[in-house]
């Protein structure tokens, strides 16, 4: 066996240990990766629990007392997975805890609603609100994310922010709007929640809007273009706020924003009259006025009392005229 056979295998060798090295810690990481315990509820099955809670608050909200409904509706969803309140309750406290954990079953259950959103045809018709205004303005659904977030105050599961940049489609002038609906699924604790739109213009100002949100409702922000500087960037945020009410017991606090909409509207300037344009309608305006002074008429009577009162006054002066 030469020098280069020699060399050839000692470094097929080091690559073998290399590779069972990497692969022992590789299942070390993996095997000493809390996971969630047994006893509670795991991650799958949260996740089908709090989608039907989702659709049950949906319904509930249709009710006229959608707190009793709520009652009625979480025992159904408790019996049909098999839990009972104090295990659900516990197992909500483990993951308010592993706010990871619980980040992941929300993006899951984004990623869930949103599909079946399109599944229904959502994509199809969420232009149709804006499509008559074709004749005056061009618009465009430029959000390009997620139509569903679902949200709750608790640290790394309690905001989504986004940013665009403007490119050449855009046109000084522009409108935009952040379209979207609301939907509060608490058991107890202050709804509070914000949408931010702001617009950077071609001269770097910055305006921005901000919607406070405590009800499950439709709601858009809007921003115009009114000094046709140009849009230079578009960016904004969904944020759930941290009750500090400490008397609350219950966990269970899920925001949903869903059938997101960021619009973009072009709007055409308004046209300038010319300078002849401008005469013929300053015109036009007084011969309209002079028509209407010329057809005031006094009716008969008035006429005949107005003549009688001249001739008064005639005589009246006849002697002072005479002298």
């Amino acid at each position: 066996m030469d020098r280069k056979q020699i060399i050839m295998i000692s470094v097929s060798n080091h690559k073998l240990v290399y590779g069972i090295l990497s692969g022992l810690v590789v299942l070390i990481f993996f095997s000493c990766k809390p996971s969630v315990p047994d006893r509670l509820i795991q991650p799958d099955d949260m996740r089908d629990i709090l989608y039907d809670y989702y659709i049950a608050q949906s319904i509930a909200n249709q009710s006229a007392d959608d707190s009793l409904a709520m009652i009625s509706f979480k025992a159904n969803i408790l019996k049909k997975h098999g839990v009972t309140d104090a295990l659900f309750d516990s197992s909500m406290v483990y993951y308010t805890r592993h706010t990871k954990e619980l980040h992941d079953i929300y993006q899951s259950l984004s990623d869930r609603l949103g599909n079946e959103a399109l599944s229904q045809g959502a994509s199809a018709n969420e232009m149709a609100k804006y499509g008559n205004i074709g004749s005056s303005a061009d618009t465009t659904n430029i959000w390009k994310w997620e139509r569903t977030v679902v949200l709750a105050p608790y640290e790394a599961c309690n905001d989504y922010s986004f940013l665009i940049e403007a490119d050449t489609a855009y046109h000084k002038g522009d409108r935009v709007m952040l379209d979207f609906d609301s939907q509060f699924i608490y058991q107890d604790g202050m709804r509070d929640a914000v949408a931010v739109l702001a617009v950077k213009f071609g001269n770097d100002s910055v305006m921005s809007q901000v919607v406070r949100i405590s009800s499950t409702s439709h709601y858009h922000v809007q921003v115009d273009d009114g000094a046709r500087l140009g849009i230079k960037e578009i960016k904004g945020y969904f944020l759930v706020n941290n009750p500090t009410d400490a008397s609350t017991t219950t966990t269970l606090r899920m925001f949903v924003v869903s059938g997101i909409r960021l619009i973009k509207m072009h709007m055409k300037e308004a046209a300038v009259p010319s300078s002849n344009e401008t005469e013929k309608t300053d015109s036009d305006s007084i011969k309209s006025n002079s028509g209407n002074i010329q057809s005031l008429s006094l009716p008969s009577e008035n006429r005949n009392v107005q003549k009688r009162r001249l001739r008064t006054t005639g005589r009246i002066l006849e002697p002072s005229l005479s002298r």
